[in-house]
């Protein structure tokens, strides 16, 4: 949850190799990986469902949304988390490598994403510096709304 108006909170995660950051107020929980039951006919970046406390939650593969992979994400281990989402009273989950660290942003520091009709540079929000790494910001209502 963002601190006050100038600043923003993010879980830094990996990616298909890549850093990128997911707004913390919009995480729900972090978990290792769980089963992922496949669901026939859905979207190819749609892994399948997990059992989240009673729940059913769809899980999304970032590596396929980003088009960081045609096909799959290859083998799954325990390094990979998913990490759960709540947007708009629906709960998403996406598959990541791994989870770093929680990082606070000025938003002043964060140079916004330039309007694209590139499908994968619609659900960034912007670049931020954190230590010696550019992050990419996802802009979570986009990527799930």
């Amino acid at each position: 949850m963002s601190t006050n108006n100038s600043t923003m909170q993010i879980i830094v995660v990996e990616i298909g190799g890549e850093k990128y950051g997911v707004q913390i107020e919009y995480i729900t929980s972090i978990v290792k990986m769980l089963r992922i039951t496949r669901v026939p006919g859905t979207k190819n970046f749609i892994r399948g469902v997990v059992n989240l406390r009673g729940d059913v939650i769809p899980v999304i593969s970032t590596n396929i949304l980003f088009e960081l992979s045609a096909e799959d994400d290859g083998e799954l281990d325990d390094s990979n988390r998913i990490v759960f989402l709540k947007i708009d009273g629906n709960n998403y989950g996406i598959l990541v490598d791994s989870v770093y660290e929680v990082v606070t942003l000025k938003k002043k520091d964060i140079d916004a994403a330039k309007e694209s009709e590139d499908k994968n540079k619609s659900y960034i929000l912007g670049v931020g510096q954190v230590g010696e790494n550019l992050v990419t910001i996802l802009d979570t209502e986009r990527l799930l709304g």
